[in-house]
């Protein structure tokens, strides 16, 4: 398995793997409770992938710790930037929500 990197930033470090580096990435984003090694297979030669830890998981670290999609997105901008990358789509597949109990609510309500 190849090694991971970590970059340092104002307010946090970002554990990530990063193959080829030619092209603009995909980005591949674990779960909650996941981590970047769960990636590994998708990472080849061929394509410029990379995959990342979100703070609190790894050797990510983050000084604030919200848990939220703002930070994520901090988070992801604070890597992508000095890598030179940018962000031209995003496909969020099997996403969920830090608070599950309201998303469940609102599905509740709607059913009746």
């Amino acid at each position: 398995m190849m090694g991971s990197f970590v970059a340092s930033t104002k307010n946090q470090l970002i554990e990530y793997l990063l193959s080829n580096h030619h092209t603009t990435p995909i980005v591949l984003l674990s779960g909650i409770g996941g981590t970047l090694y769960e990636w590994k297979e998708m990472m080849t030669s061929e394509l410029t992938v990379l995959a990342y830890n979100r703070a609190g998981y790894g050797k990510s670290k983050s000084v604030t710790r919200e848990g939220t999609v703002k930070e994520a997105s901090l988070e992801l901008y604070a890597l992508l930037s000095p890598l030179g990358s940018a962000v031209l789509g995003v496909l969020l597949i099997d996403s969920t929500s830090i608070n599950v109990e309201r998303i469940e609510r609102v599905h509740l309500c709607t059913e009746l």
